[in-house]
């Protein structure tokens, strides 16, 4: 596996698919994958040597396929190296819905996609994420994680009005992560995990990640922030999936991060752009969410993404729905294509 790794940093893409070819050509989506990376490369060389594409151009193009190949030879040397194991009693299924009542507060934009290599459910719904139970919900949060920066439509707000125990379920969090245990100028994508305690809920935990910058330091200026550029939102997602892997979680619940005080002070009163915006993180964030559920190992096996829609079959449900179902497919590359063209569209 260190050849076909050398082979990728001394851009020997082409000798790099080919090798792999060999170790994970059995799998069916891994070879698609490849034979997919391959052409594509062959698709690149011919449009430089005919002046149709810039070097710089092709450069980019020629670096997202290298990140799918080392994903790829990671995969590879992990099956490689890993010894025949002893013959295991079967483990039970993984079951198709989280929660009996689940499909009850949610609305699917479609039939939970699941992962058969990893036993893993991918959910895309709309409704409202504080009616999420028996596992962790993911709130997006300013440089200090300061719970009562939040607005009545957002994640934080929705929690607030989340009662247990006679109160809020964020004066649990505060009960057990003081405030001055809290970073205060943390940066993009700064994730922390709150064990909860026993709610009426059944809620795990809340896993915080800093989707903001704030815009001045001015105590006046305090709830307002610069916007966040829809290209941080993948690392937001790393960090909070980095966060979740660290924790063992098993199962996450993931709104459309970034597309509510992030950028506010861009989208407010223009509807279009707001939609471009969630159209796009939308994207990011199922294709990220694949890439976690494919991943062998990894203790996440289901993750479930919140849209918020108050307004069922409107026209932004019909233009999110539809982006969905072009984004869930097995193909990184085509996936990947996808995002760089909603990102483009918002400029």
């Amino acid at each position: 596996m260190e050849e076909i790794l050398d082979h990728i940093s001394h851009d020997r893409l082409e000798k790099a698919s080919d090798s792999l070819l060999a170790v994970l050509g059995h799998e069916e989506d891994s070879f698609s994958t490849l034979l997919i990376l391959k052409s594509r490369l062959a698709e690149l060389s011919q449009n430089q040597s005919m002046g149709l594409i810039k070097e710089e151009e092709k450069n980019v193009e020629k670096n997202k396929i290298r990140k799918v190949l080392v994903d790829l030879a990671f995969r590879a040397r992990e099956q490689v190296s890993q010894p025949a194991a002893p013959a295991q009693p079967e483990k039970p299924a993984i079951s198709k819905w989280p929660y009996p009542e689940f499909t009850g507060h949610f609305r699917e934009m479609v039939d939970p996609y699941f992962i058969d290599s990893s036993q893993s459910y991918l959910h895309l719904v709309f409704g409202n994420i504080s009616d999420i139970r028996h596992m962790s919900i993911v709130v997006g949060s300013n440089q200090d994680f300061d719970l009562y920066q939040s607005s009545p439509n957002g994640v934080m707000g929705a929690l607030w009005n989340l009662k247990t125990n006679g109160r809020s379920i964020l004066d649990e969090v505060n009960a057990v992560w003081k405030i001055s245990d809290r970073p205060k100028d943390a940066g993009l994508g700064t994730s922390h995990f709150v064990r909860l305690p026993e709610n009426d809920h059944h809620l795990e935990g809340l896993l915080f990640a800093v989707t903001t910058r704030d815009l001045s330091e001015d105590e006046s200026q305090k709830g307002r922030y610069i916007n966040t550029p829809v290209q941080g939102i993948p690392i937001v997602l790393g960090k909070v999936f980095a966060e979740a892997r660290a924790r063992q979680i098993e199962a996450l619940a993931l709104p459309l991060l970034g597309a509510g005080y992030a950028n506010i002070a861009r989208t407010h009163n223009n509807p279009e752009l707001r939609l471009a915006f969630e159209k796009a993180i939308l994207a990011i964030s199922i294709d990220e969410s694949l890439i976690q559920l494919t991943a062998i190992g990894s203790c996440l096996h289901r993750i479930v993404i919140v849209v918020f829609s108050d307004a069922p079959q409107s026209p932004r449900e019909h233009a999110l729905w539809e982006l969905a179902i072009k984004m869930l497919n097995p193909y990184p590359e085509r996936r990947m294509k996808l995002v760089d063209e909603l990102v483009a569209a918002i400029g």
